[in-house]
C-alpha cells in the first residue's frame, strides 16, 4: 500500500495567483478546514483525503491542489538525493504509468543552487533508482502528459541542523490535470467558434477581483465595462450562485464519464475506495448549484465592450450556464460609456496597457478620459480599475481609496478602488 493511501490526515498545498493568498485562506476556512499555513503563492492545509478532494472540486480561487508526499531538511545535493530515494516510490507510481518533476526555489535557494532543472533531474534519478531496485525496471518520464506530476519546493531553513546552510524540501503530487482556473466555459463556448481573446484574465484571478470588490449580489449590479470575452462576468455568476469552481468538470465526470482530474487515475485514490462517496457528494453539489443558478435575479450584470466580436464571445460564455437573462450587453467606448440603469453597485475596468497587448501607443489620454467619465457618469458606484503601469494609472485624476497588489501572469498589477460620490 502507498503511504498516501493510509487513512490519516494529509498535508495539501493549494496554489493561487500572488495577491490572492488571504482570499484562498478564507475560502479554506469557509470549507471547514482548520489547519492552514499561508505561503507566497498559496496555502498549505491539513485535512482528510476526501475533504481535500472536495476542496479541489469546489475552490474558485486555487490554481492547483497538491498532496504532500514527503518533506525533509538537507544541506547538499547528495543528502537531497538520499532523502528522495528513501521513499517507497514503487508503491506510489505503477510500472505502466509515467511521471515528471518540476522544482521551485525561494530566493535563497535560487542564489545558492541556481539550477532548478538539476534538482529535478536529481530527483528523477532517485525515484527511478528506487523503483528499479524494487521492481527491476525503470519508470518512464513524460514531460507533456504524465500520470504523476511532482512539484518540489525548496526553501531556506533558517534554524536547521548543524552550523552550515540548511534547506527544506517539500515534495508534492499534483492532483489536477489542467489548472483549476480552466472552468471549461471557453471550451464549451468555442465549440462553433475558435476565435480567442488576446489577453484574458485567469478565471481565479477574476474571481479574486470580484471578492475584493465586496459586491453584494441581489442588492447591487456588477458591470464590467471592458468585458472582452466575458471572463469576469462569468466569474460573477460563479460567485453569485456559489458554483463549485469545477462545476462543469463535475458534470462531465458524473454524466459523460470523463476523468478531469489526475487523482482519479492514481493508485492511492483507488486503494482508498472513496469514489462512491465522492460521486454521491458530487451529485448533490451539481444539483444544488443548478437550483441556485435558476434563482439568480435578472439584469444583475452589465457587460460592455467596443468590440462586437468580444460581446458575442461574452454572450456565448454566459449561455453555457443557461442564465443569459441576468445580463445586459452594450457596445460603447469606455471614454463615454454610461450605465443604462439607475441601479448602483460595482463597475470594473480592465483597460488596455502596452505590455499586455504589446503596443507602443501612448495610452495616457485613454486613462485620463476614463477618469473624467467616472467622475461624470458613475456617481454613487464603486469603481475598480486593473492596470500594471504606474504612469498610466496616474492619468486617472481621482483619489484612490485602496490599491491591491496582484499578479496577472508575469505582470505586476494594481487593482485601484475609487469611491465615486
Amino acid at each position: 500500500m502507498s503511504h498516501l493511501a493510509k487513512k490519516e490526515p494529509k498535508t495539501f498545498f493549494a496554489s493561487c495567483p500572488i495577491g490572492l493568498e488571504l482570499l484562498l485562506d478564507s475560502e479554506l476556512k469557509e470549507s471547514g478546514i482548520k489547519m492552514r499555513n499561508l505561503h507566497k503563492g498559496g496555502v498549505e492545509f491539513i485535512t482528510s483525503h476526501l475533504e481535500g478532494i472536495k476542496f479541489l472540486a469546489t475552490t474558485t480561487l486555487a490554481s492547483r491542489v497538491y498532496i504532500r508526499i514527503t518533506a525533509f531538511e538537507f544541506s547538499n545535493t547528495d543528502e537531497f538525493y538520499d532523502n528522495i530515494k528513501n521513499q517507497w516510490w514503487h508503491l506510489t507510481i505503477p510500472n505502466n504509468q509515467t511521471f515528471k518533476i518540476s522544482t521551485l526555489f525561494d530566493l535563497k535557494s535560487k542564489y545558492t543552487f541556481n539550477n532548478s532543472m538539476f534538482f529535478s533531474l536529481k530527483a528523477k534519478d532517485a525515484i527511478a533508482d528506487e523503483i528499479q531496485e524494487k521492481k527491476g525496471e525503470r519508470p518512464s518520464v513524460n514531460k507533456d502528459n504524465p500520470d504523476y506530476s511532482l512539484l518540489i519546493r525548496i526553501e531556506e531553513k533558517k534554524h536547521g541542523k548543524g552550523s552550515g546552510e540548511t534547506f527544506f524540501a517539500m515534495v508534492y503530487l499534483d492532483l489536477t490535470y489542467a489548472p483549476l482556473s480552466d472552468r471549461g466555459i471557453r471550451r464549451l463556448a468555442s465549440q462553433h467558434d475558435h476565435s480567442k481573446h488576446e489577453a484574458p484574465l485567469r478565471e481565479n484571478l477574476a474571481q479574486g477581483i470580484i471578492r475584493f470588490t465586496e459586491w453584494k449580489p441581489g442588492e447591487e449590479i456588477f458591470a464590467d465595462l471592458t468585458c472582452g470575452s466575458g471572463t469576469v462576468l462569468v466569474e460573477a455568476i460563479y460567485y453569485a450562485a456559489k458554483l463549485p469552481g469545477s462545476f462543469i468538470n463535475l458534470k462531465d465526470y458524473l454524466y459523460n464519464r470523463e476523468m478531469p482530474w489526475a487523482f482519479l487515475n492514481h493508485a492511492w485514490w483507488k486503494e482508498l475506495k472513496l469514489e462512491s462517496e465522492f460521486i454521491n457528494w458530487a451529485r448533490t453539489q451539481v444539483d444544488e448549484a443548478e437550483d441556485r443558478l435558476k434563482k439568480l435575479p435578472t439584469d444583475m450584470l452589465i457587460g460592455n465592450d467596443i468590440n462586437g466580436k468580444y460581446l458575442e464571445m461574452t454572450k456565448r460564455a454566459i449561455k453555457t450556464l443557461g442564465v443569459f437573462s441576468i445580463i445586459k450587453l452594450q457596445k460603447e467606448d469606455i471614454k463615454m460609456a454610461k450605465l443604462q440603469t439607475e441601479n448602483k453597485g460595482v463597475v470594473f475596468f480592465n483597460p488596455p496597457y502596452g505590455k499586455r497587448l504589446n503596443q507602443e501607443d501612448d495610452l495616457g489620454e485613454l486613462y485620463f478620459q476614463l477618469g473624467e467619465n467616472l467622475k461624470s457618469n458613475f456617481k454613487g458606484n464603486r469603481a475598480y480599475v486593473l492596470t500594471s503601469e504606474s504612469q498610466l494609472r496616474k492619468q486617472i485624476n481621482l483619489r484612490t481609496s485602496q490599491r491591491i497588489e496582484m499578479k496577472n501572469g508575469n505582470l505586476d498589477c494594481r487593482l485601484l478602488f475609487y469611491k465615486l460620490y
